[in-house]
């Protein structure tokens, strides 16, 4: 009981964590940052778990929170408390975050050819891709992976894609992308569509 206790507190901890995904090297492998901190954390999901953390109980926050908010994973999903995934889970995984990208690649495009916004005091011009309204950005902070609320956009705390998909990204979360996308050498892109930003 004592090690369920302790994993239920992981994933908990992951749950209200404020981690960011900087970068994403494949389907499976990602660069977080804590709030806070320059520090980037590795983390691969597959056959054994990794982290760099150096955490010895596993799955680590950081591997809880990639279950939990990449992959959408509910809390008593058994796949979020194990500390590796035999191959047809991982499969699994990866095809529906592939499934879903795809069909948000197949939405943006649709969307660029919609007419632009442009000239109504948002910093928009002419030759952007129109921002999507809020109710229809359904997707998650690409970055945070916390939701998009109306207050957000209230307060003035959300950007959008510009130039491509038109959807909506935290301001602090991609102020953190962009700094960790400039310090590997990168061009800035969106961090839904991979389209430049501009």
């Amino acid at each position: 009981a004592p090690a369920r206790d302790r994993r239920r507190r992981r994933l908990a901890e992951a749950a209200r964590a404020r981690l960011f995904v900087v970068q994403t090297n494949g389907p499976t492998s990602f660069v977080l940052r804590e709030d806070g901190s320059r520090k980037t954390i590795r983390v691969s999901i597959g056959s054994v778990h990794s982290c760099t953390c150096g955490a010895r109980e596993q799955p680590c926050k950081h591997v809880a929170f990639v279950m939990l908010r990449v992959f959408r994973l509910q809390p008593n999903d058994q796949r979020c408390w194990q500390s590796s995934l035999i191959d047809r889970e991982l499969e699994a995984l990866v095809e529906l975050r592939a499934r879903a990208a795809a069909a948000a690649r197949v939405e943006s495009r649709a969307w660029a050819g919609a007419p632009p916004e442009g000239g109504d005091g948002d910093g928009s011009t002419a030759s952007d891709v129109a921002r999507r309204p809020f109710a229809d950005d359904a997707d998650p902070c690409p970055i945070c992976y916390e939701e998009l609320c109306e207050e957000d956009e209230e307060n003035g705390r959300l950007d959008w894609c510009r130039k491509s998909c038109g959807k909506s990204v935290h301001r602090e979360c991609f102020a953190m992308w962009a700094e960790h996308q400039a310090s590997i050498g990168k061009d800035l892109t969106c961090p839904h569509c991979r389209s430049p930003w501009g």
